[in-house]
């Protein structure tokens, strides 16, 4: 049963890595990706419950509008709102709100959950570990007691 349990908390740990490394590669990705973009003010034209569109135009004038449904999790936007937009010059359909939540939540909440998984998995394999040294610890003292 305690094989299982260590298994358990090892995987965790795995997975916790996993996701750290899927961070860093995300934080890379996005950093790269903004390096490669152009930026630009778009409008948010539309914004309903199911999510949002924002026109923009690209530096040739041409007119791109943009939908995405992640906009209710942040109530600053709103109507007729300007906000800053970075696309890919040879995919402007390819755009991204410039906006910390939009550009960098995913690869902080990966970290995030990466390191609670970790930290959460270690503590518990000590702690397993500490109750194996208690228990060992009293029967070597039960099995080694004089006899009266």
């Amino acid at each position: 049963m305690e094989n299982a349990i260590k298994f358990f908390y090892i995987s965790f740990i795995v997975i916790g890595i996993v996701l750290i490394g899927l961070s860093a590669y995300l934080v890379v990705n996005t950093n790269k990706n903004i390096k490669n973009s152009i930026e630009t003010t778009g409008t948010i034209e539309k914004l309903s419950s199911g999510g949002y569109t924002i026109k923009f135009y690209t530096k040739n004038q041409e007119e791109i509008q943009l939908y995405s449904i992640f906009i209710n999790i942040v109530s600053k936007f709103k109507d007729n709102k300007e906000v800053g937009v970075f696309y890919k010059e040879d995919n402007p359909q390819d755009a991204r709100i410039k906006s910390i939540i939009f550009l960098w939540g995913v690869p902080v909440m990966t970290l995030i959950v990466g390191l609670i998984l970790i930290i959460m998995s270690i503590f518990k394999l000590l702690k397993t570990k500490l109750n194996e040294n208690e228990n060992t610890n009293k029967e070597n003292y039960l099995g080694h007691s004089p006899s009266v």
